[in-house]
């Protein structure tokens, strides 16, 4: 009986280990994610590549990846939807020009 206790309790201990690890990770993807908001300048949809202007001399190219959330006017859209003029708020990896998210900001 003691072995079988012993056994639960190490099955427990490593299923907290991995639940507090897992935990860390996705904080420190959320910490290693830089934002940007611009203007989308141009839309190429065939590289799926966004340029979007930060500033009257800045730009910033974004590649949209299959996986990259757009969303527009609280629901999810696609790239084609995307379309010069339209105020952006991007969210990026640190040092990545990969988008995680694409949000249409509301005029």
């Amino acid at each position: 009986m003691r072995t079988k206790a012993s056994f639960l309790l190490l099955a427990t201990l490593i299923v907290s280990m991995a639940c507090v690890l897992f935990a860390a990770e996705e904080e420190t993807q959320k910490l290693a994610s830089q934002e940007v908001s611009g203007t989308i300048k141009e839309v190429s949809i065939n590289v799926r590549r966004l340029t979007i202007a930060l500033s009257e001399r800045q730009e910033k190219i974004v590649c949209v990846e299959p996986e990259t959330k757009i969303i527009i006017n609280g629901r999810e859209a696609t790239i084609e939807e995307l379309k010069s003029g339209q105020a952006v708020r991007v969210v990026l990896p640190t040092d990545s020009s990969k988008a995680i998210l694409i949000e249409v900001k509301q005029p």
